[in-house]
């Protein structure tokens, strides 16, 4: 409410100083010379706070010119902590470790006595995935279980937290997890998606399928729900419903967060691949070795009767 309040003050100062410029000299080049350098004087002044709202306005579209927005904001050292903390978390999403690390650490100490307990918490969970992503995933969990001990309980942690777990095979875990996420928000896909590759990771198919076929039926937006969908099928031998599935998990962007890779998807494309054509060769042995022509067949036994004349 106060930035909007803020918001309103810096766009409406420029026109009262024009207003004011005019009811005193009534001279139409003297108004706006002075609503330009007003208005300029504003711009610097709430530059970061501009920076950062066309940052994220763009970033959607053009995730590059979004970034670059973005950072110019946090470079001229005038954003308040908790959208330094929401910088760091877009950069994280980039891939950029060391560098978001650095602005939460310089944000929190900052921003201490200024950042409410939720965007500390908030700050901790970041934390999590980047121990996650430097490759200590026990550590990671035990970091966001510890926050969930606490009472932090939001639909980026149920999701992250429920990954987690599949990725270390507790399946169990994840299953109770994600049944209370779904509780806590029924329309979180991500949470949906973890019960059911829980339950896959249990060998529970009939029990995947269920969650899979409302899941899918919401579209989701992440490449995981179709690659999960598809195991299943694979493993049931349904291997064209597998395909169509695989192939359309490679339609979604793979992010710096996904848990699964266009090359796994692809791997597990090619061993359909090669097992249909095993499968064809079982079926139809003369279509793995071609059958001899007439013309050959005659070669092969001129050529075994000059043999046995030498």
């Amino acid at each position: 409410m106060k930035g909007f309040i803020k918001g309103l003050i810096s766009v409406a100062i420029p026109f009262l100083g024009a207003w004011y410029a005019y009811a005193s000299t009534e001279n139409i080049l003297i108004t706006l010379a002075v609503f330009a350098v007003i208005l300029a004087v504003v711009l610097f002044i709430f530059r970061a706070n501009l920076l950062l709202l066309a940052g994220m306005n763009v970033f959607g579209k053009n995730r590059e010119k979004g970034l670059k927005l973005m950072r110019s904001a946090y470079k001229t050292g005038k954003l308040k902590p908790s959208a330094q903390l929401y910088y760091a978390y877009i950069i994280l999403r980039n891939g950029e470790l060391d560098e978001a690390e650095t602005v939460m650490n310089k944000a929190t100490v900052i921003g201490k006595h200024a950042l409410k307990e939720e965007e500390l918490k908030a700050c901790e969970f970041n934390r999590a995935i980047i121990t996650w992503k430097r490759g200590d995933l026990n550590s990671a969990i035990m970091e966001m279980e510890e926050l969930y001990s606490e009472g932090y309980k939001t639909r980026g942690l149920y999701g992250s937290l429920g990954s987690f777990y599949n990725l270390n095979k507790e399946y169990d875990k994840a299953i109770e997890l994600s049944i209370e996420g779904m509780d806590f928000n029924p329309d979180d896909l991500v949470t949906q998606d973890n019960l059911g590759q829980a339950y896959i990771g249990k060998g529970m198919l009939d029990e995947a399928i269920a969650v899979y076929d409302k899941l899918l039926a919401k579209v989701p937006a992440f490449l995981e729900a179709y690659y999960n969908y598809a195991t299943i099928m694979e493993n049931r031998g349904m291997l064209t419903e597998a395909k169509e599935y695989y192939e359309k998990a490679l339609t979604y962007e793979e992010k710096y967060l996904s848990t699964v890779t266009h090359d796994e998807i692809c791997e597990a494309l090619s061993r359909i691949e090669d097992f249909s054509i095993n499968t064809d060769d079982i079926d139809n042995p003369g279509s793995a070795k071609q059958q001899p022509t007439e013309a050959e067949t005659d070669a092969d036994v001129i050529t075994e009767t000059n043999d046995t004349q030498e």
